[in-house]
């Protein structure tokens, strides 16, 4: 993975951890801004992946049911079964960017230029 989508990574992992960690969301908005800012650094500085798209879907998804949830208390059940589906699906989503990597060609160390 290349260092924003790593960034990307865990900003979702932070998303689906607090509430699971801490019983408690963070106030309406702040994941959201925080996941669509990282996302369009992503795609801004890195471009655009195929293989990114389940870890973009998940931190669209996330930003906004941050936006349109209600509850922002969880009890101890719901924390649990959030925990456990929220890791799995990271796991599952962050999948494809690290078992297909971004291949990084080397330059040609010969002194004429090839491919005439």
């Amino acid at each position: 993975m290349r260092r924003f989508e790593l960034i990307l990574a865990v900003a979702t992992v932070f998303a689906v951890g607090w509430p699971v960690v801490f019983g408690v969301r963070p106030r309406r908005g702040i994941v959201a801004a925080m996941l669509s800012i990282v996302l369009l650094a992503q795609l801004q500085f890195e471009g655009f992946r195929w293989q990114m798209i389940p870890l973009y879907m998940v931190s669209i998804g996330l930003a906004i049911g941050d936006v349109f949830f209600l509850d922002r208390k969880l009890e101890w059940s719901r924390r649990l079964i959030r925990g456990i589906l929220g890791v799995v699906g990271l796991l599952l989503a962050a999948t494809l960017p690290v078992v297909l990597p971004v291949p990084e060609i080397p330059t040609p160390s010969a002194p004429a230029r090839s491919g005439r």
